[in-house]
């Protein structure tokens, strides 16, 4: 079984990763794929360097959070960040054998299209937005910070919806029954 997990900041992808990796998944995190590509040397760091600005590269990585402020005070957009990195996540995510069985890959609006392994299923993971509000204020993260990040992810037509109530055990439970 191939899995898409997506759903918005800090709605608790993560945490069904990791649930999903103990019962034996391979998984794929493509928020590290991206940290991984903003490292001094890789390409997203040179793209992002030649595209956008060399002010957003420090000498060792991607500044992310120069890039999310000027994200959000929209002196550059998502999509001409998306242009020059995402090609490469997906590049990563195409490299998992069409054959493996049980992956499950951590992405925030999939284009399915770019996918090239057979999913089963797209999970859209649900968490209540004051929830959310509060893990972000707690990650150091500002209201308009914030109220950027909540509003960029959208639910995939035909996803499976897991409402996250926050309690591990429960979201333990959903997610073990949905892959038997």
């Amino acid at each position: 079984m191939n899995l898409i997990i997506t759903g918005k900041v800090a709605s608790g992808k993560s945490e069904v990763l990791n649930i999903l990796k103990e019962c034996g998944f391979s998984i794929l995190d493509a928020d590290k794929v991206v940290h991984q590509l903003y490292t001094r040397g890789e390409k997203g760091y040179k793209n992002i360097s030649k595209y956008i600005g060399r002010k957003y590269c420090n000498p060792f990585e991607v500044d992310r959070k120069l890039l999310l402020k000027d994200l959000v005070d929209q002196k550059i957009s998502i999509e001409t960040v998306e242009d020059v990195v995402l090609p490469f996540v997906y590049e990563k995510i195409n490299k998992i054998n069409s054959r493996s069985k049980n992956t499950a890959i951590e992405i925030v609006n999939p284009d399915m299209d770019k996918i090239d392994l057979p999913i089963d299923n797209v999970i859209w993971i649900d968490r209540r937005r004051s929830k959310i509000h509060k893990v972000m204020k707690n990650r150091g993260y500002s209201d308009k910070e914030f109220e950027y990040l909540y509003g960029l992810a959208k639910r995939p037509n035909k996803s499976i919806l897991v409402e996250n109530n926050a309690r591990q055990i429960d979201l333990k439970r959903i997610i073990t029954r949905l892959i038997k």
